[in-house]
């Protein structure tokens, strides 16, 4: 379990978190660099994370950087990028063991320095980053880019959200488009690195049986950020009214047609009526003993596959199910009539209590993986709350009937996608 957990101002904008745990023999050092998800750099931050880590001036190929973490005793590095509301944020983590464990002083230099590099000293060629590096990367993404469309739960759930926020930056992927990676130069990319450590809000998280005395030096001295001020986020706008319903189809050849339907919850996430909204949906849709699942799947055998799920950060709920387009009118139909049950009615106890075990396993679960529970605490930083899973967990059991019904009653029905071979709502208009 977490012993501690401990926040420091290293600069305008950058915060270290200590988070003490001796429950594992590794280090995991997550930094995090969070931006706003605009048109445009979305791509430069997805394009910066396939590249960041090949290689540094130091050690000029990615053969050098593997040959260089197997030494530091399997140490790995890993990059990526993150969406979060209208939110993106560049991830760079590393895992290292223990110095207790292998019993070698000053280890830590090693792998801090080579993650260090990747941000301060990469490998750079004429102003930008390696040609060669920079031109696999970029095929790389574009090909990410076009692989979308063949995960189809995905790219409707994907087309839903697009339509929901047609007027806000929710709408882009956290790839962003071909065409904005197309745009991007080895220059441009590496003055977009330097933008990023001069003025984004940066958190540095290290978990682990460690001491703030061992790692703030580390930190100090390999972390230079100079900076007197940062870009702050806002926070985004949840409130949408919604005066039509908008029906979306889309052509795919696809044997399975899919249906997502896109809800307005209306509630945001640092209101005490949230946690009864998250309760709400998993008795929704959360699960195998949901109450659109019963119905749907296994009571009408209507749906191979269906669930509910929520953004936290934009409040909205995602339904989604596979089915035959000849079964769409009919799916549609229970799902409103459970709605209206679940705004109208109290939830019986034998449910209540079955989402709740489930949602208090979830978080008893989080802190089992590093990767999970770093995540998981940065997203807690996120939304401005300090991590403590045990008071998290009291008050998803102290959730009354009453408090689900609630919040329920706030979720309106904002957009619907249907794609499949045949449109499931001809009735409608085609995107």
């Amino acid at each position: 379990m977490i012993r501690e957990t401990k926040k420091v101002k290293l600069t305008e904008g950058v915060h270290v978190h200590f988070v003490k745990s001796d429950k594992f023999k590794t280090i995991l050092t997550g930094l995090y660099i969070k931006r706003p998800l605009l048109p445009v750099e979305a791509s430069y931050n997805a394009l910066l994370t396939r590249i960041i880590d090949n290689a540094t001036r130091e050690l000029p190929s990615i053969a050098a950087v593997q040959n260089e973490l197997e030494y530091q005793y399997g140490s790995v590095i890993v990059a990526d990028a993150h969406k979060y509301g209208e939110r993106q944020t560049i991830q760079l983590k590393m895992s290292f063991p223990n110095e207790k464990y292998i019993n070698e002083e000053n280890f830590y230099e090693g792998p801090v320095k080579i993650m260090s590099d990747m941000l301060f000293d990469p490998l750079i060629e004429n102003g930008g980053f390696k040609q060669s590096y920079f031109d696999l990367a970029k095929a790389t993404l574009i090909s990410d880019i076009e692989e979308r469309k063949d995960d189809y739960m995905n790219w409707a759930i994907g087309r839903c959200i697009e339509n929901m926020s047609a007027d806000d930056y929710y709408s882009i992927h956290e790839y962003g488009t071909i065409e904005w990676v197309e745009s991007i130069t080895p220059k441009s990319l590496y003055e977009h690195l330097q933008l990023l450590l001069a003025e984004a809000e940066i958190d540095i998280i290290i978990n682990g049986d460690i001491s703030e005395e061992r790692f703030m030096p580390l930190v100090e001295r390999f972390f230079p950020f100079k900076r007197e001020t940062y870009s702050e986020i806002q926070r985004e706008n949840i409130y949408k009214e919604i005066k039509e319903v908008a029906y979306v189809n889309e052509y795919l050849p696809i044997t399975q047609s899919r249906l997502v339907m896109g809800y307005r919850m209306n509630i945001p996430f640092e209101s005490e009526a949230f946690l009864p909204a998250f309760v709400a949906v998993n008795v929704f849709g959360g699960g195998g003993g949901s109450k659109i699942f019963t119905r749907i799947r296994e009571e009408e055998s209507l749906s191979y596959a269906v669930f509910a799920k929520a953004d936290k950060y934009k409040s909205i709920m995602l339904l989604y199910a596979g089915l035959d387009a000849a079964n769409y009118k009919r799916v549609m139909e229970i799902v409103a009539e459970e709605l209206v049950k679940l705004q109208t009615e109290e939830v019986s106890d034998a449910d209540l209590d079955a989402v709740k075990e489930m949602i208090v396993a979830g978080y008893l679960s989080i802190s089992d993986y590093q990767n999970s529970f770093i995540n998981y605490y940065y997203g807690q930083v996120m939304i401005g709350r300090e991590y403590n899973i045990e008071r998290i967990i009291n008050q998803v059991k102290e959730v009354t009937k009453e408090q689900v019904m609630k919040a329920a009653q706030k979720f309106v029905l904002d957009t619907v996608v249907m794609i499949g071979k045949e449109a499931g709502n001809e009735d409608r208009k085609d995107s």
